[in-house]
């Protein structure tokens, strides 16, 4: 073999050994066709996910805002009603289950259920040519309390002594726009009647309110049942847990040990801030079960990917 074979033979070798080389420190440190192709794959799949994710969240927090514009209307209407009943000074017709017509110094009221809507007539007209309150009334109902002990009827008859008028309970039920509804209750005592009734009934919410009442804890935490985050928890448990057997349990369960924590909790309020914080990854999970369920995926998804990635960074030299 000549000089030059030799030397032609030793450059082909050189060659393919750089080129081994190379592809050995790519498939170390860098990327092959494969995982470049696989890379791409899951950047377009998180890239679906995460936009389904943001566009799911984004409808879910309109939605949590105009559930709490809902409460906050139904927490004025209920206000306003009180303040006209706590004022109230007699009676101008006989008070039924849904309507109630009064005066006081301010002139007369007639405020009650119309047509689905609560309304006021601050003339003390009929109700259809009043004012509406609040629309999408599931139900409203009046209870008027007197005697001493107390006892409850649905009506008051002008016959009655309006003196013995001890309290009176409003309840309103709103058709959620989500399906179920809202509930809102509340116990007056007029003040102006000169009222010998006796010792006033216990106090709100009625006896009997039913279990969208009763977010025990998280109501006490954040110092309203109608807060926006209780109002996630509350749809949750209806949607959820209510519509089968182990989350009825669970609930159940919740309701024996809840009041004693939240009447504990009220007597304790600087505990509040730390039971909110407690309960903020419940009220992110309900939020994605109920408006972005889509974060279930792509949260953990994410969270792997990161992951992984910090992992080949530490071990790369």
């Amino acid at each position: 073999m000549t000089f030059r074979k030799k030397y032609e033979t030793f450059e082909k070798r050189r060659f393919e050994e750089r080129e081994r080389r190379e592809i050995l420190i790519m498939s170390d440190s860098g990327f092959t066709l494969i995982e470049m192709v696989i890379a791409l794959v899951l950047v377009a799949v998180m890239t679906v996910l995460g936009g389904t994710f943001l566009l799911q969240a984004t409808s879910g927090f309109l939605t949590v805002k105009d559930n709490t514009r809902l409460s906050q209307q139904a927490e004025l209407a209920m206000a306003r009603l009180g303040r006209e009943i706590i004022e109230m000074q007699s009676m101008t017709a006989a008070g039924t289950a849904s309507t109630l017509s009064i005066a006081h110094i301010a002139g007369n009221r007639t405020l009650g259920l119309d047509s689905g809507k609560l309304k006021i007539n601050a003339s003390g007209g009929p109700l259809s040519a009043g004012d509406i309150l609040i629309e999408n009334v599931q139900s409203f109902s009046i209870t008027y309390w007197s005697g001493d002990p107390p006892t409850s009827s649905s009506t008051w008859p002008l016959s009655n002594d309006f003196q013995r008028l001890a309290a009176i309970d409003i309840d309103l039920q709103l058709n959620h726009p989500e399906g179920g509804m809202l509930h809102f209750a509340s116990r007056i005592a007029p003040r102006n009647n000169k009222n010998i009734g006796g010792a006033a009934p216990p106090a709100t919410p009625p006896p009997g309110a039913p279990p969208s009442m009763r977010c025990f804890v998280a109501t006490a935490a954040y110092g309203g049942p109608n807060h926006p985050w209780v109002n996630i928890l509350r749809i949750f448990r209806d949607r959820y847990l209510l519509t089968w057997w182990g989350g009825s349990m669970l609930t159940r369960a919740y309701y024996y040990h809840g009041e004693p924590a939240a009447n504990w909790l009220r007597s304790h309020p600087n505990a509040a801030g730390v039971v909110r914080l407690l309960l903020l990854p419940f009220i992110g999970l309900a939020f994605m079960a109920l408006y972005a369920p889509a974060g279930f995926i792509f949260l953990p998804a994410l969270a792997l990917i990161l992951g992984g990635i910090g992992h080949f960074k530490r071990r790369s030299p």
